[in-house]
């Protein structure tokens, strides 16, 4: 009832450079990540 108006891509954010801020943050989880495994 609250959330009405609800968009299919949840995880984008609006701004390009939080957009990007959050692909760079997950690129360099994943190479932290292989490097540690």
């Amino acid at each position: 009832m609250i959330k009405n108006n609800q968009k299919p891509k949840l995880m984008i954010p609006r701004n390009k450079k939080a957009f990007y801020a959050f692909y760079a943050i997950a690129g360099i989880s994943v190479i932290v990540l292989s490097v540690v495994l």
